[in-house]
């Protein structure tokens, strides 16, 4: 860091009482963000645990969609899963497309990232859906446009 940065980030920490010349706790580092204007995304980790507790029973019930599009993490927002569940509608793709092609890249993920013991499998597999199921989904559906040559008609019309 510059000295002009240290100093900016030394003022920082003052007005929000931090002390940055011990270790930063997450807390303080979640304070600093704030200050900065960083906000946590609409999905964030608000009822995580019901979130997750929500997405394993619709993987055991065997829902239509897996993750819920209000369900979503970090890398999908809301507006981009409903609009990939309506692409589906849109061109008569069945969601088991998307199951099988999900089903498919967690077991990958799991054999190429092993995690902590203690988490129960369907917690992992509800984090992992969480977050990836509707970017396999945007992958399925691309495959299927170029397999097809048939645009959604919710990307044609706009």
């Amino acid at each position: 860091m510059t000295r002009q940065e240290d100093q900016c980030l030394e003022s920082i920490a003052e007005e929000i009482e931090i002390d940055v010349t011990a270790n930063v706790n997450e807390s303080d580092f979640f304070k600093l963000l704030e200050h900065s204007g960083w906000e946590a995304s609409e999905n964030a980790e608000v009822g995580t645990e019901h979130v997750l507790e929500e997405i394993a029973l619709q993987f055991e019930t065997k829902e239509t969609w897996e993750v819920r599009p209000e369900q979503t993490g970090a890398y999908v927002d809301t507006e981009e899963a409903r609009n990939l569940c309506e692409a589906f509608e849109d061109l008569k793709l069945e969601a088991t497309l998307i199951q099988s092609k999900h089903d498919a890249m967690f077991a990958e993920y799991m054999a190429s990232n092993p995690c902590d013991e203690q988490t129960p499998a369907r917690v992992k597999r509800a984090k992992y859906s969480r977050d990836f199921y509707y970017l396999n989904a945007r992958k399925v559906m691309l495959e299927q446009i170029l397999q097809s040559r048939k645009l959604p008609r919710s990307i044609v019309v706009g």
